[in-house]
């Protein structure tokens, strides 16, 4: 064989090992997606899911708050924070993001990291659900230890270029971290959700801890206290009001 056929025949395999690596690659984030799905309750029961309210106490700043999150199919949100000298209300009505202050009494448009997150909040369905017809694009980004478990790194590429990055026990298939930076102003803000104490609801696993920093700072832990599933709730819960 001529020096010239083995480097074709290396480059070929060379070529062949990619391309099988890249079909395992490809496989294995499916089989890690689905075996969230599964743990999370199953494909069918998510998807049967029309609305939901939830409750729990939200601490930051030395303040502990109640706060209650109601939403809607398709993508419709609203949640009551009481502070113990007024009430903040964020509601997101499938087009634009509010803000209201009990003590001014006039809703007001939204935008920023906050607003951001009250969009991405508003869709029932969790974000791995048919991630590929949402244009969402995931890869297999490694091994971690998140709190001490064993974790896959799945690196979440969005519509747009933005970029997540979550992290999936490799025990349970639930998410223990999400990890996305913010961009506000040229300020860029490292954001990092933790969620853990899941509990069974009507089937399903839910994070009833949810704790999230910014730049490594802890700002503000969120403790569940209850979760209801297809709760009827009317449309003009999310009008600004």
């Amino acid at each position: 064989m001529s020096g010239v056929d083995a480097a074709r025949r290396a480059a070929g395999l060379i070529g062949l090992a990619l391309l099988v690596a890249t079909a395992a690659s490809a496989q294995t984030v499916q089989e890690l997606i689905d075996k969230n799905l599964a743990a999370r309750g199953g494909v069918d029961k998510l998807r049967s899911i029309e609305t939901v309210k939830s409750a729990g106490k939200l601490t930051g700043r030395g303040l502990t708050m109640s706060t209650t999150t109601w939403a809607k199919r398709p993508n419709k949100l609203r949640r009551e924070t009481k502070f113990p000298d007024r009430t903040i209300t964020v509601a997101f009505d499938g087009t634009t993001v509010w803000g209201l202050d009990s003590t001014i009494g006039k809703p007001q448009p939204m935008t920023g990291p906050q607003a951001e997150s009250a969009r991405a909040e508003a869709g029932i369905d969790p974000l791995f659900l048919d991630y590929k017809e949402k244009g969402i694009e995931i890869e297999l980004a490694g091994t971690e230890t998140i709190e001490g478990q064993p974790a896959h790194h799945l690196k979440v590429t969005k519509p747009g270029g933005r970029v997540a990055h979550h992290y999936v026990s490799a025990e349970t298939g639930l998410e223990l971290r999400i990890v996305e930076t913010f961009d506000q102003g040229g300020i860029k803000t490292e954001v990092r959700t933790d969620l853990s104490n899941y509990k069974a609801v009507e089937g399903m696993q839910v994070p009833f801890t949810i704790k999230q920093y910014a730049s490594g700072n802890l700002a503000v832990e969120f403790n569940l206290e209850q979760v209801e599933f297809n709760v009827l709730i009317d449309d003009e819960m999310f009008s600004p009001k």
